[in-house]
């Protein structure tokens, strides 16, 4: 056999050899960038709910002067409408990055099958099972979050309707009471937030390397 030819038949060889490892990597890659932007979105959500909630606090504290309430109304209808954009960008995220951690575990699962050497795939099998766990608690940190969340921006919807069709000091007197809990909310909101956050980090340190 020629020489070049016997190097073509090596180099392809090789390149068979490498393409499913190829496809591993690139479909841990994808899992862990959609992961990436999750917990960058979830960042600026925890700055919006914040945001929104001193916002609400300034409507609040200007009922006492007409001429800075106006502005104040207008600071927290903009806040609360980037923040339910916000939410509704992570909504996406979320159901994509459940997409492509399926197919990545998937994938992963699939290589583990075709190992032959029992006590390897023992140590595999185990590293898989940890790794999965921590994908499995983002999205239970997150289900916790979400429970606080969506009832805390609905509330803050119905004052956005609220304060919309009556705008004046006294109207937003009737809602002190209802301004105070909502704050109060916001940190327990912002604090679920946090942990899935926290949690992110901690799987992505776990996670196997791009």
């Amino acid at each position: 056999m020629k020489l070049h030819h016997l190097t073509s038949l090596i180099a392809t060889a090789a390149m068979l050899a490498l393409q499913p490892m190829a496809a591993e990597k690139s479909a841990a890659a994808g899992s862990l960038s959609t992961i990436e932007k999750v917990r960058s979105d979830l960042v600026s959500l925890d700055s919006l709910v914040l945001a929104t909630s001193d916002a609400l606090q300034r409507v609040k504290d200007s009922a006492k002067n007409p001429g800075e309430l106006k502005k104040a109304l207008s600071n927290f209808d903009d806040q609360y409408s980037a923040l339910e954009a916000k939410s509704e960008n992570i909504r996406t995220a979320v159901v994509n990055m459940k997409a492509r951690t399926k197919e990545y575990h998937e994938k992963w699962l699939k290589e583990l099958e075709n190992m032959q050497n029992p006590k390897l795939k023992e140590k595999a099998t185990s590293r898989f099972t940890e790794v999965k766990e921590e994908f499995d608690k983002i999205m239970e940190n997150g289900d916790e979050a979400k429970r606080a969340f969506v009832p805390y921006v609905a509330d803050l919807k119905d004052v956005k309707t609220y304060l919309s069709a009556d705008s004046t000091p006294d109207a937003v007197n009737s809602l002190s009471n209802t301004i105070w809990k909502l704050g109060n909310r916001s940190r327990s909101v912002s604090g679920g937030i946090r942990n899935v956050i926290e949690q992110i980090d901690h799987t992505l340190e776990k996670a196997p390397s791009k």
